[in-house]
């Protein structure tokens, strides 16, 4: 496990010839690194809210807009180079951290801690305020309220599938 946490072989790789193989195993490690470099760029956190019929909140945030989500790109680029260049070692730990970053783009987006900002009276309200701000003044109250981290379990799952895929890659190659 020591030659694990190697990374002398960086020095000496030839950055111009990437690797493309042909094992199944390795097209979806390519597969799910790319869709790694997509998932900081969509929308992780997704707040729908509609009150009598009428959409009223329709919030994303993007998950590159956070440092978190930059962490992930970062990351995700890290596994791209890994699996590209047969540093399937750096893929492996790269993915991981990816994981964890989309992890915590799934925590940071707990309805209570999105903040609704007002143009027209520059004060913010949590989403937790809102609903309850809408319950005490609307008749009919709410009907729907969605909260969705879709992108970010993306991020978790495509780094798990890469960061598996390109264990077993390094495994194979050892």
């Amino acid at each position: 496990m020591n030659k694990f946490f190697d990374f002398s072989a960086l020095r000496n790789t030839d950055w111009s010839k990437p690797n493309f193989e042909k094992s199944a195993l390795w097209i979806v490690a390519a597969f799910a690194t790319v869709m790694m470099v997509i998932a900081p760029f969509t929308s992780w956190a997704t707040v729908e809210l509609e009150v009598e019929g009428r959409m009223i909140v329709d919030y994303h945030q993007i998950g590159i807009s956070t440092w978190y989500g930059v962490l992930a790109l970062i990351a995700a680029i890290a596994t791209v180079v890994g699996i590209l260049y047969r540093h399937y070692n750096l893929a492996v730990l790269a993915a991981a951290f990816a994981f964890l970053m989309g992890f915590v783009g799934m925590l940071c987006y707990e309805p209570n801690t999105v903040t609704l900002n007002w143009g027209w009276s520059k004060g913010t309200l949590t989403f937790d305020e809102f609903l309850k701000f809408l319950d005490n003044s609307v008749k009919g109250g709410r009907e729907v309220a969605i909260y969705s981290p879709a992108s970010a379990l993306s991020m978790m799952l495509y780094s798990a599938i890469s960061g598996v895929c390109g264990f077993m890659l390094y495994k194979r190659s050892k």
